[in-house]
């Protein structure tokens, strides 16, 4: 299992699209693919069960047509995994 750090390095590298500041480290390893909704480029920061953000502010963010591409990249590569996280770390507990 790759770490998030590791998974957002590989991703910045193919186009850069990462560098705009949308969310922290914490935010992107607990983001679900419920969360984004790629069809209206958009990402939900938002709690989750054993989580909150720090600043316990729930928010959507517009994200550039270049992630979105490359999260839909990503989804693909990772959907053998069967996990419904974007970044499967280990802080999930193995779900």
């Amino acid at each position: 299992m790759r770490t998030t750090e590791a998974v957002v390095g590989r991703l910045v590298e193919r186009g850069g699209a990462l560098r705009t500041v949308f969310a922290t480290a914490a935010e992107l390893r607990w983001l679900t693919w419920d969360d984004i909704e790629l069809e209206n480029a958009l990402v939900q920061i938002r709690a989750k069960l054993d989580w909150r953000p720090k600043t316990h502010v729930e928010r959507t963010v517009q994200i550039p047509a270049s992630l979105v591409e490359q999260l839909d990249r990503h989804r693909s590569e990772v959907a053998s995994n069967e996990s419904d996280w974007v970044f499967p770390v280990p802080c999930h507990g193995g779900q």
